[in-house]
């Protein structure tokens, strides 16, 4: 994950150097503030601006918080406006993270199956249980 933030910071330096206006955004205000201090740290000035102030155009990367789900660039405008998200390579499942709670409660507790019974998995589908071991890989159970 760090380095997708340097890779980010890199390539925000490129711009910021190309005179764009760049403006981060986050949900979460704690976001922010560890990227200002990996902005800080790599010499770029920056600010983080609450909603109500204007973002100014300048030499100040701005940082905002924000719901935007995805950035852009454009390069008529010169502006860059990139996300957490965009850098993270989290996607955007808020209805799924809504729904993730009462998927929980449904859940199975392999402890409980017995050898022979079907399961369905999410992502894999209808199987049937056999049994449950523990493999030690690396010295790691």
């Amino acid at each position: 994950m760090a380095n997708k933030y340097e890779v980010a910071v890199d390539d925000i330096k490129q711009w910021h150097s190309d005179k764009y206006q760049v403006i981060f955004t986050s949900s979460a205000n704690g976001t922010l503030k560890r990227f200002s201090e990996l902005l800080s740290s790599a010499d770029l000035p920056n600010q983080i601006i609450s909603s109500d102030q204007v973002v100014k155009s300048g030499q100040l990367i701005t940082l905002i918080r924000s719901d935007i789900k995805h950035g852009f660039i454009s390069e008529e405008f010169k502006i860059v406006v990139i996300t957490d998200k965009d850098i993270s390579g989290q996607r955007s499942a808020d209805k799924d993270l809504a729904r993730l709670p009462s998927r929980r409660k449904k859940a199975i507790d392999p402890l409980q199956l017995k050898a022979g019974e079907y399961v369905v998995h999410e992502q894999h589908g209808v199987g049937k249980y056999l049994e449950l071991i523990t493999r030690s890989i690396g010295g790691i159970s």
